[in-house]
């Protein structure tokens, strides 16, 4: 499973559409800096609604990772490594485990309580037009550069 528990939002595949035609080299570098700025709104909301729980380290675990692909991926994750291996847990919630051959006695049910999904809802609006912007003027860029030649 990695170093890290996530919870992927899916959304802006309207964004994947439009970076088919993007040049790869902006694609590429401007492409995943717009998004990872985009991601920066969503970030800093999820770290407001997160619980603060026993230890209080969740908030401090979400961060903003890259994943290489052929085409740009941001995502918003918990780092295990910094106290977010139970970001699912808190988010998702928890029921009483069972089995067919045997009890297995659990703690119990935790109630989820969200914090990512109700971030992406309320941001992702302020998200798109950041990553847009940011878009916009790196084309703009490359058409002036591409002009003087």
């Amino acid at each position: 499973m990695g170093n890290t528990a996530r919870i992927e939002l899916k959304g802006f595949d309207v964004l994947r559409d439009i970076f088919k035609d993007v040049p790869d080299d902006i694609a590429r570098k401007a492409g995943v800096d717009a998004l990872r700025l985009g991601a920066k709104p969503i970030l800093e909301e999820a770290q407001n609604l997160v619980p603060e729980g026993a230890t209080g380290k969740l908030a401090d675990s979400l961060e903003i990772a890259t994943k290489k692909a052929s085409f740009p991926i941001v995502k918003i994750q918990a780092n295990r490594k910094k106290g977010g291996s139970h970001a699912h847990l808190v988010e998702l919630g928890t029921a009483p485990r069972t089995t067919e051959s045997k009890p297995v006695h659990s703690t119990g049910t935790m109630p989820k309580k969200p914090f990512m999904r109700p971030a992406f809802e309320s941001k992702k609006g302020e998200s798109l037009k950041i990553v847009l912007t940011e878009i916009a003027g790196k084309l703009a860029n490359r058409l002036k550069k591409e002009l003087k030649k």
